[in-house]
This record gives structure tokens, sequence and C-alpha cells, in this order.
């Protein structure tokens, strides 16, 4: 897989942000966090997952979903192919 950052790394915390509109994130976690996705419209969850210290995921998302994180990670908005 190769991975292509749409824009500049962005630290991630409790203030909810759309990632630059993105539909793919990269997050790196130096710490275990708890990721939470959420819609604003009705500000409800979406969903949430942990990452452990140390872990990367990539989220897939809507472009207006939000990402939270109960401490801070980095993110960044990436596309990628196989």
């Amino acid at each position: 897989m190769i991975v292509k950052p749409l824009g500049e790394e962005i630290t991630l915390s409790s203030t909810p942000t759309t990632v630059s509109d993105s539909m793919l994130v990269r997050v790196y976690a130096a710490n275990s966090s708890v990721i939470t996705i959420k819609n604003p419209s009705d500000n409800t969850n979406v969903g949430s997952f942990t990452i452990p210290s140390g872990g990367v995921e990539y989220i897939e998302k809507s472009r207006s979903h939000t990402l939270e994180a109960s401490v801070d990670v980095q993110c960044v908005p990436v596309s990628y192919k196989s």
C-alpha cells in the first residue's frame, strides 16, 4: 500500500475536527487514546475505538464527520493505493 499525505499533520485532541474534511485519516498515538467519530449535525457518536500506545490506524469517515481523541494524537489526511 502507498500512502500519500494530503496536508500537514495536526494534533488531534478533545476539540472536534474534520481533519480538512478528509474521508481518510492516518492517526498515530504516542500514548493510548480513545478516538471518537461524531456526526456534527446531531452531535451523535458514529463510533469509537482505542488506539494503543505507538499505534497507527487509518480511519475512513464522511467528510463532515469529526474526530476527537481522549489524549493528544497526531493525524493527517491521506489517500492510498494498493
